[in-house]
């Protein structure tokens, strides 16, 4: 009967612990400007939300195939943001330093590879 308790209460514990965090959510965003000096990128973006922490990221694609890095920005929050709310955004990185590493990681060379800035939509109001 003893240890029929312990199981019970080694059930319940279990069942009321902390679950582990939540992920990261990234959103697409609506890219506003873009401006890159050849080693620094700064892009302007627009995205949804208004009730959560919310902060800027590219995202690097390195394709071996064509020599090319794509940057994609992305907008984080830790658990994602219902609300609706247009909320501006900016996220700035240098090129050059964060992608020298994942490069050699990859047994890569930077030289020779194309970057190809993150896409923008035109808006006609």
């Amino acid at each position: 009967m003893k240890s029929l308790f312990v199981l019970l209460v080694s059930t319940i514990a279990l069942m009321v612990s902390p679950v582990a965090a939540q992920a990261e959510v990234k959103t697409g965003v609506t890219i506003r400007s873009i401006s890159f000096d050849g080693r620094m990128l700064e892009v302007l973006y627009m995205v949804g939300g208004g009730c959560a922490d919310h902060r800027g990221d590219v995202e690097f694609v390195i394709d071996e195939a064509t020599q090319t890095v794509a940057m994609n920005v992305v907008d984080i929050t830790e658990k994602g943001d219902p609300c609706e709310a247009i909320i501006p955004g900016t996220v700035k990185v240098d090129v050059i330093d964060t992608l020298k590493p994942l490069m050699a990681a990859r047994g890569l060379e930077p030289y020779g590879y194309q970057l190809v800035l993150p896409k923008m939509r035109l808006e006609v109001f």
